[in-house]
């Protein structure tokens, strides 16, 4: 069974990512890196934002990781982007459960249908 969630058509929902800023230092120890990304939960039938936020957790990546600028800046900046990823689940996870239930009621649906 097939969740479909890299498709673009035919979803209940289309969830946009906008990144806003790349905050990077040029040099040093630490490279702490911070991605700004805006989200927006939109109800693709309706076209209701149900979600919008924008999310900029910090990442450092240190010499321990790598002793390269260059290759420690490209640590730092995935790792400030899973962050960053990691943050918008947890956000989603956190809404209160009537929101939830509207936000994820129509893939629950869709698969038990498939499976039945």
């Amino acid at each position: 069974m097939e969740a479909g969630l890299g498709r673009a058509e035919g979803g209940r929902f289309r969830l946009d990512a906008t990144l806003l800023k790349l905050e990077k230092p040029f040099a040093g120890y630490g490279m702490t890196v911070e991605a700004v990304v805006a989200y927006r939960l939109t109800d693709a039938v309706t076209g209701t934002v149900v979600y919008e936020t924008t999310l900029a957790p910090p990442a450092t990546a240190t010499f321990d990781d790598a002793l390269d600028n260059n290759a420690r800046l490209v640590v730092a900046n995935e790792r400030a982007v899973s962050a960053n990823l990691r943050k918008l689940v947890e956000a989603l996870y956190a809404l209160p459960a009537v929101r939830r239930v509207k936000v994820f009621a129509s893939r629950v649906a869709r698969n038990c249908a498939t499976s039945a």
